[in-house]
């Protein structure tokens, strides 16, 4: 809490919802809600196009939004749905029905939610609290004057709620605080989640039974304690503290049935056999301490004996990474740490291996996230554009080839890592590499307002269009250019873009359009008035002292945490001098790198051509005297406009 030393009926709250400020002594508040900040623990994402990804906060339920929206603006706060209560940590899309979202609260208590419907079925009920501290209220209430006696009909009541504690899967199961729960890769009916044994269900969850033994150390001590006992003079057992549970839970994407379980108490288990039998581990990896906390066990994409194991022992007042990784099904770890910082907090969240590339391999630890390109033998902090923060978990999207990272503290970050998955020597040792780009899809762009004020939180859109993406081992940055030209089927070129050139990996957007057709002298005519009328209304603001930036801001909003985009250049340039394509970053835009022109800004902004049909196109890339190509393939995922403002040879123009 901050008092104003100048007035004290204004003072800030900071709690875990977030800041509220008050002006009147606490009679009213606004609630801050343009500031970068959200706890994710973990992260999930479904296959619709663009995707949405989910992911649970501490203290704050679970949440789905886009990563990014069909629209002039990015993704905003309004835009995201809750989808559960309580502290959220796993969360689960169906891949083959976006509207069917799986989450998770404290102790193992998981639901499934028609998003479309919104019917909600619980299919676990976990602890979190001892069973009478649950059911009280309920029996104060069926009790009633305890002054009076107990009635028959009263007696019945509290036996019912009695018999329902009892029969609780709670009483039967320890859930750690943040259990782990997936949709088998093989069919997403089938669940699994990990209390102190594995539970699975074939029906989406409406019926789960064991398929192991308590995979836990089954240390009484500590469970009686953390169930039971935790608390100084009053008891202070809410399920966070319980112990002896599941923590990390995987199958292999390659085979079902090869699971592998790992515990809070140091424990690692597999199963080949879908827990017909299991063969314990744990103490096959060399230089860990005893009985430390299994962090996440990540199984291969290339083969069923591969396996990622990371371990935490922080709650020790040991901060060093822990990270493993065996090829023979477990018979033999060894430590893949290497030169992952250990001389501070570097203990170890999450490892991730990339589906496409085996050597690529992803960590995050409670201070940055990390890369390997040489299967561990060698790690670089993956951070550019993200500040220092804990990274709780890390995906990868299959199609679009993005790396996803929930972190504690800056909320969700998402990275293209397409062209990071096609490096290897060769590729380092070429003077030029135009990388195999990813399916481009086209979409309408919706057309709305919004008066927000300055207090709103905005993130980045992704450009809209094709991502192209080439790599220059030498060159001058400051005047070398690249020469992009994009070829129809029929071989006829529907557009030329500019890139940088230079030593470096570049990348220029396409806007999925076709060069635009030049204005009529009608048009061109308009155009010219339009401009030198808004100019005469930016000058006169300026001398007035205004603020002549903010016209410049999509949808003249302002600039809202870290994710909103300021357009620079002139405000309002006339179409015939205007920059072909779209506005930088935005939908139509050139993009980054300089490709497509980029340019404009503020209302209108420049002319565009009319969005080419779906199919596959070639692109041409030249630099250092060569030439390279590659196939694009563009996909329409919704209806487009067919017309192109300015696009015609004699039309008039208008202001909006």
């Amino acid at each position: 809490m901050w008092i104003d030393p100048q007035d004290p009926d204004h003072f800030i709250l900071g709690e875990d919802g977030g800041i509220g400020v008050t002006w009147d002594r606490g009679g009213t508040y606004d609630f801050i809600n343009n500031v970068p900040l959200g706890q994710f623990y973990d992260v999930s994402f479904d296959m619709q196009k663009p995707y949405t990804v989910c992911g649970g906060l501490q203290d704050n339920g679970s949440w789905c939004g886009p990563t990014r929206t069909r629209g002039r603006f990015g993704p905003m706060n309004a835009d995201w749905q809750n989808v559960g209560g309580g502290d959220g940590f796993y969360t689960a899309q169906d891949p083959n029905d976006p509207k069917i979202v799986y989450s998770e609260s404290q102790g193992g208590n998981a639901s499934r939610l028609n998003l479309q419907s919104n019917a909600r079925v619980q299919i676990m009920r976990g602890g979190g609290r001892p069973q009478g501290s649950i059911f009280e209220d309920s029996l104060i209430i069926a009790r009633g004057d305890t002054t009076q006696p107990v009635t028959p009909q009263i007696s019945a009541t509290l036996s019912a709620i009695r018999t329902r504690a009892t029969a609780d899967s709670a009483k039967r199961y320890r859930f750690n605080w943040e259990a782990p729960f997936f949709l088998s890769p093989h069919a997403p009916t089938t669940i699994y989640m990990g209390g102190n044994r594995v539970l699975k269900s074939s029906d989406r969850g409406d019926h789960f039974y064991p398929i192991s033994p308590d995979l836990s150390t089954r240390d009484s001590v500590r469970i009686i304690v953390s169930t039971k006992t935790t608390g100084g003079v009053t008891r202070d057992a809410t399920g966070a503290e319980t112990y002896g549970a599941i923590t990390t839970l995987a199958e292999s994407p390659i085979r079902p049935g090869i699971l592998w379980a790992g515990t809070d108490d140091g424990n690692v288990w597999l199963t080949t056999n879908d827990g017909g039998s299991w063969t314990d581990l744990t103490k096959r990896f060399p230089g860990l301490p005893a009985r430390t906390w299994v962090s996440r066990i990540e199984t291969s994409h290339f083969d069923t004996g591969t396996v990622y194991v990371a371990f935490d022992a922080h709650r020790d007042n040991n901060f060093k990474p822990y990270l493993y990784v065996s090829n023979d099904f477990g018979k033999t770890f060894r430590s893949i740490v290497n030169n992952l910082p250990s001389d501070g907090i570097g203990f170890v969240h999450v490892v991730r291996e990339d589906p496409y590339n085996r050597n690529l391999l992803f960590a995050g630890t409670d201070v940055a996230a990390y890369v390997s390109t040489n299967s561990g033998a060698t790690w670089q902090r993956f951070m550019t554009g993200m500040p220092t923060v804990p990274v709780h978990d890390l995906k990868i999207h299959p199609r679009d080839r993005e790396l996803i990272a929930g972190t504690h503290g800056r909320s969700i970050w998402v990275a293209d890592i397409a062209p990071l998955e096609q490096m290897d020597d060769s590729v380092a040792a070429k003077g030029a590499f135009f990388f195999e780009p990813i399916a481009a899809y086209e979409y309408a762009i919706a057309s709305s307002q919004r008066w927000e004020g300055n207090k709103t939180f905005v993130a980045d859109n992704p450009p809209f269009g094709a991502s192209l993406v080439y790599r220059l081992s030498g060159g001058d940055t400051r005047r070398d250019t690249t020469t992009i030209v994009v070829t129809d089927v029929k071989g006829d070129v529907i557009r030329r873009l500019t890139g940088p050139g230079g030593a470096g990996v570049h990348r220029v957007t396409w806007d999925l359009r076709v060069t635009p057709k030049p204005l009529g002298p009608v048009a061109l005519r308009d155009s010219l008035a339009a401009a030198r009328l808004r100019r005469l209304r930016e000058d006169s603001l300026r001398a007035a002292g205004g603020d002549t930036t903010a016209a410049r801001r999509p949808g003249g909003r302002g600039q809202g945490g870290f994710g909103a985009r300021i357009t620079g250049g002139e405000i309002n340039l006339r179409p015939a001098e205007a920059p072909l394509g779209g506005v930088p970053g935005g939908p139509g835009g050139g993009g980054g790198g300089g490709g497509g022109g980029g340019g404009g800004g503020g209302f209108g902004g420049p002319r565009q051509g009319a969005m080419v049909p779906p199919g596959d196109y070639m692109v041409t890339v030249t630099a250092n005297g060569q030439t390279m190509r590659r196939v694009l393939h563009v996909e329409r995922v919704s209806e487009v406009r067919e017309d192109a403002i300015g696009d015609d040879d004699g039309g008039e123009e208008h202001e909006p």
